[in-house]
């Protein structure tokens, strides 16, 4: 066999093996408390979390600070303050737009284009592409898969997982909590 053939086989085989292992967010039309993300993250929200490289090392702690606002057309803008232990601080305004009960899309500084969000259950999946500067002025450009999930408690768990040239960069465990007076 020559290395080419083989070459495409190894590859046909790891897509056919990655297509079969990957989850929905349909998975989870049944689980419950529901998630939206509009009503969730409409008022304050408060988030702390860290950030692994891809060996799994932490090399980040944050908070996060949230004031989402539901607008006139429906949408939804939210201003993110990121509090960084390295003493930095990002700013992040977003706008969500609900196409229908179950799919969300947004914008955002810092996001090139659009993130697109599918919601089920107490499941929501988002995936863009995320873009940072490095120290050295390079601007990088990170695909970032991004999932929510609920808890009964009215808290939410995340996990982001971020790739560069198609290999695992870095993971975001993040922990959000409603504001108590929120509704």
């Amino acid at each position: 066999m020559k290395w080419s053939t083989a070459a495409g086989l190894v590859i046909a085989t790891a897509l056919l093996l990655s297509a079969c292992s990957s989850v929905h967010t349909s998975d989870y039309a049944d689980a419950r408390p529901n998630l939206d993300m509009l009503d969730y993250f409409r008022g304050d929200v408060h988030a702390w979390g860290i950030v692994q490289d891809r060996s799994g090392k932490v090399i980040q702690h944050f908070t996060l600070t949230m004031h989402g606002q539901l607008l006139p057309d429906g949408d939804l803008a939210i201003h993110e303050v990121l509090d960084q232990s390295d003493g930095k601080q990002k700013l992040r305004d977003w706008r969500v737009h609900r196409a229908d009960a179950h799919h969300v899309s947004a914008i955002a500084n810092g996001i090139v284009g659009e993130a697109k969000g599918e919601q089920y259950g107490d499941a929501l999946h988002l995936q863009y592409v995320l873009e940072e500067t490095t120290g050295s002025g390079s601007v990088w450009q990170f695909p970032v898969d991004d999932w929510f999930f609920l808890q009964s408690d009215g808290g939410i768990i995340n996990r982001s997982t971020g790739s560069k040239w198609g290999f695992h960069a870095f993971d975001v465990i993040t922990f959000f909590q409603k504001a108590p007076s929120n509704p």
